[in-house]
């Protein structure tokens, strides 16, 4: 799920940064470089009504870009602790095994039981 998401949000990024350069600002932009004319180059590569699909192609695809930037992290976040919360877990986690584990009968020391 999260490889799905990571894949969705890189290919709305770079298919959104291609659809920025191709719109015609106030100074033209990248749609110039196709034959320096702005708007008329955009005319006559997608047709009359290609700023208004642009327009509307851009929204759906920033739309896409923030619900994958949220999902993603959100599902980091759930996914992931601290550096300090992990090592309080190991902690936890020696102090149960060492309590689990039998006493250690240490043996007596000879020099301190009477010789009969």
């Amino acid at each position: 799920m999260y490889t799905l998401i990571i894949a969705i949000h890189v290919i709305s990024c770079i298919i959104l940064i291609f659809i920025i350069l191709i719109q015609s600002g106030k100074g033209g932009g990248l749609s110039e470089a196709f034959g320096g004319g702005g708007s008329n180059t955009m005319k006559s590569l997608f047709g009359t009504q290609s700023t208004n699909v642009l327009t509307k192609v851009t929204i759906g695809l920033v739309i896409l870009f923030l619900l994958t930037s949220l999902t993603l992290t959100v599902l980091g976040k759930m996914k992931s602790t601290s550096l300090i919360e992990r090592m309080k877990e190991e902690e936890a986690e020696q102090t149960t095994e060492t309590d689990e584990e039998e006493p250690l009968e240490l043996p007596l020391n000879p020099g301190s039981m009477p010789v009969r």
